[in-house]
């Protein structure tokens, strides 16, 4: 928490606990602090210095954006599809390659650390594997996102040896974080409009963590957040395992969501019982995709929200309402 040194008295400020951030067992070198997984994700690119660089067509937009950036100038990026193992099918990595390889949904942990075994130049995207450790060998990098898993309006990590760290400015998110304060008192709803709004405004800047995302990041309780995200999704893996599409086998304990992977997509009706879920991505619910995993990923997959706001309680009244549908 910033303390002003040179005067005393006046209105006290927020006060946080003054804990630890999640990642303190990392050497400081090893560790970078970005505004958002994307900043963190660019100079992890620029640390490589590899000027072709692979990366999924099952990724945000907005990341693909950036990659066509000024920032980003003189790289070149190839696409890859993944297969229904999540993995990627078509990568040919040459020396002066390097290789976006993400952990989907954050239940490819084993998989993720089987595939970099013996590879250099690959960066591990774990925006939506907070809890995931990181995989601290030379020519490995690994990405976070902070606001999946925690109420911060900003925040990404780097951690790896060997980083470039870009100059950049400090971000300050005190007139940024008023929808989440306003959500603790109007519900998410409310604000819906107000987070996507700050989403796009974040999605374009580069800048390094805001000291008040730094000081709620030492203040969360994270035992109880990976506790609960871990109780949740196994609550909701073994009810909806009878219903589940998906390939590889959906347990974890660092995960983003439960991905719920349907033969149709149950999004509208979940919508009119209040049920939301994010499409990841619509963009690739297009005809050049039909009949690739992307394809039904993107049209077919639920995201359920397993996060540390809900009960078992609150996991199986969603199962319920999707079984219904599915029985419909």
């Amino acid at each position: 928490m910033y303390i002003e040194k040179d005067s005393y008295g006046g209105f006290l400020p927020l006060e946080l606990h003054n804990g630890t951030e999640y990642f303190s067992d990392q050497k400081e070198g090893c560790i970078s602090r970005y505004n958002s997984g994307t900043t963190a994700l660019y100079a992890a690119i620029l640390s490589l210095g590899k000027k072709r660089v692979w990366a999924p067509y099952f990724y945000c937009p907005s990341v693909w954006s950036a990659f066509h950036s000024e920032w980003l100038s003189g790289f070149e990026f190839l696409p890859y599809h993944v297969g229904e193992d999540l993995m990627p099918l078509d990568i040919l990595q040459g020396e002066d390659d390097s290789v976006i390889l993400v952990n989907y949904y954050g239940i490819l942990d084993q998989q993720v650390r089987e595939y970099v075994k013996g590879k250099k130049n690959i960066i591990i995207d774990n925006a939506q594997a907070f809890f995931c450790p990181p995989v601290m060998e030379k020519g490995i990098l690994n990405v976070y996102s902070c606001r999946k898993f925690v109420g911060v309006s900003d925040g990404g990590y780097l951690i790896g040896q060997d980083q470039v760290r870009p100059e950049l400015e400090m971000s300050y998110s005190g007139d940024q974080i008023g929808y989440i304060c306003k959500s603790v008192e109007l519900g998410t709803n409310a604000v819906y409009k107000e987070s996507v709004e700050h989403e796009e405004a974040l999605s374009v800047e580069r800048k390094l963590m805001s000291p008040l995302t730094t000081a709620i990041l030492k203040s969360a309780d994270y035992s109880r957040i990976e506790s609960k995200r871990a109780r949740n999704f196994e609550f909701v893996h073994e009810k909806m395992a009878p219903y589940q599409q998906l390939k590889p086998e959906a347990v974890s304990t660092h995960a983003y969501c439960y991905p719920l992977l349907c033969k149709k997509d149950y999004r509208r009706a979940l919508i009119e019982k209040k049920i939301f879920v994010p499409t990841l991505w619509k963009e690739l619910i297009v005809p050049e995709f039909e009949g690739l995993p992307e394809y039904k990923l993107s049209a077919n997959c639920l995201c359920l929200p397993v996060d540390q706001r809900y009960d078992v309680e609150d996991m199986e009244f969603i199962c319920d309402k999707i079984i219904g549908l599915m029985q419909e």
